[in-house]
């Protein structure tokens, strides 16, 4: 029966979404904009493994490209919040243009320095540099959002907008791989800079008529973004919802090579974004704290069996693990995209950007976290002990929404 209905409804429920998508997308400018933005945040997606490959081309050491890239992450992660309390208060061209031009020079810098042989440090020095010089579009185009859409269509158009951000992190690396086969890791963050100028260019050009900057002035003081309670908790469940994300490249790089395939763990990896595209299709409603808890604890729930099929690892394990991992990802969308709506709730236009800022430094200290973390429980336990964490992490953030989320359920 419960099968019956669910075949009934879910073509309906797509068809519904699509409609939605499609109404959002004809809206005035909405293409041009978020296309814009989506070249401009591409290179959130090829800076990490072009860095990766290109100094380890040159140096033969993992270790140093690894941490090179990591101090890319952190120097973005680190000026995010800043850059983004810089854009409500002053604008977005000031800031954004500025911002870009720096990474593009930070990033010609580490071209010519790996180039010249230059010592590591120098070059690690100029990574962190073009991390912090990263311009805050995704920020700023989930600040745009509201403006771009309305209050009607805003449920939808940050569904749209946790679909881009799906395609950056899938995009990305497919992109540094198919220029480094062609030509250079060299070429490909390049090409990453060039995509950061064009991108965030167009993006500030393309919003400027769609959504009117609206900076406060330089006299008029505006508490910061961390003030407001709901993005303080919001932030936090952020954090520990990208623990999945940080530790699953490991976990499954791990259980994958236990079982004789490490070939299949990008496919795996893959299937997660895959859900995550799907749930996109879901019924799009109102945002709301009992709606997060719900998908919190469907993400939660798909996780128990990843982490206890990684115990006995096998072909037909890893064909289950997919198909967890694909139920898993039905919940990552929606879920994103309430977390925006309730943020965009939670706060006043003049700390908006800075909000979203603090997701985005959010995600990323998840993600750092979470890779650290399960390197080292897989190293000194095992790989279901490691993913073991990630349903505990992602149902705890059910926890504190229901219990500290300030409003109306």
């Amino acid at each position: 029966m419960f099968l019956r209905r669910l075949v009934r409804t879910v073509p309906g429920q797509v068809r519904a979404s699509a409609q939605a998508f499609r109404t959002v997308l004809a809206l005035p400018r909405v293409r041009l904009v978020s296309a814009a933005s989506l070249v401009a945040r591409l290179p959130k997606g090829m800076v990490p493994l072009a860095t990766v490959l290109l100094l380890h081309q040159i140096t033969g050491s993992y270790a140093i490209a690894g941490m090179t890239a990591a101090l890319v992450a952190g120097g973005d992660a680190a000026s995010t919040p800043v850059q983004g309390r810089l854009v409500d208060r002053l604008g977005r061209g000031l800031v954004l243009i500025p911002t870009a031009a720096v990474h593009v020079a930070a990033v010609a810098a580490v071209l010519v320095l790996a180039r010249d042989g230059a010592p590591d440090a120098a070059v690690a020095g100029c990574a962190c540099v073009a991390g912090i010089g990263m311009p805050p579009v995704s920020g700023s185009i989930k600040a745009v959002w509201p403006q771009l859409a309305g209050r009607d269509h805003l449920p939808a158009a940050y569904t749209v907008e946790s679909l881009l951000q799906q395609v950056v992190f899938l995009a990305g690396p497919l992109l540094v791989a198919a220029v480094t086969m062609v030509t250079s890791p060299a070429v490909a963050l390049a090409c990453s800079a060039a995509l950061v100028a064009v991108g965030t260019a167009g993006f500030v050009a393309a919003a400027a008529t769609a959504a009117p900057a609206r900076g406060t002035r330089p006299n008029q003081r505006v508490p910061g973004a961390w003030h407001v309670p709901a993005v303080q908790i919001m932030v936090c469940t952020t954090v520990l919802q990208s623990l999945t994300f940080g530790a699953l490249p490991v976990g499954l790089a791990a259980v994958t090579a236990a079982a004789g395939r490490p070939d299949l763990a990008g496919v795996l990896l893959a299937t997660l974004t895959i859900g995550g595209v799907m749930g996109t299709f879901g019924p799009i409603t109102t945002a709301s704290r009992r709606r997060y808890i719900r998908l919190a604890g469907g993400f939660a729930a798909a996780l128990i069996p990843v982490a206890a099929l990684t115990s006995q690892p096998s072909p037909p394990a890893l064909l289950a693990i997919g198909a967890a991992l694909t139920a898993a990802g039905l919940f990552v969308t929606p879920l994103a995209a309430t977390t925006y709506v309730m943020i965009e709730k939670a706060t006043a236009p003049a700390h908006r950007t800075e909000a979203f800022a603090w997701l985005s430094t959010a995600q990323a200290t998840g993600n750092a976290a979470g890779a650290a973390l399960a390197g080292i429980l897989t190293s000194s336990a095992s790989s279901a002990i490691a993913l073991g964490i990630l349903p505990i992490a992602v149902g705890l953030t059910a926890f504190i929404v229901g219990s500290r989320l300030p409003g109306t359920p």
